[in-house]
């Protein structure tokens, strides 16, 4: 990991900024992928759609020095 980042980003918009954030969501996304977890579908106009986001979260070793950076998708707003 040639960038430290100190930081968990809360919003894509700051994420996208650094690409230690973009492998990690690139590594998420092509696990939901290879693992089949969910298919792209027209959306429903008479129904409630579940939205997403991602979460940012930094792995941390026993030092306290950076170890991953994890970036997960999960379901936003599920009551």
């Amino acid at each position: 990991m040639s960038t430290i980042i100190q930081n968990e980003p809360s919003l894509f918009t700051d994420a996208i900024k650094h690409q230690v954030w973009n492998d990690a969501v690139t590594l998420e996304y092509e696990s939901i992928m290879k693992n089949d977890v969910w298919d792209v579908v027209p959306r429903p106009q008479d129904k409630v759609v579940v939205t997403s986001k991602c979460l940012y979260k930094i792995k941390h070793t026993f030092d306290g020095s950076a170890e991953m950076y994890k970036g997960c998708f999960v379901a936003h707003g599920v009551s």
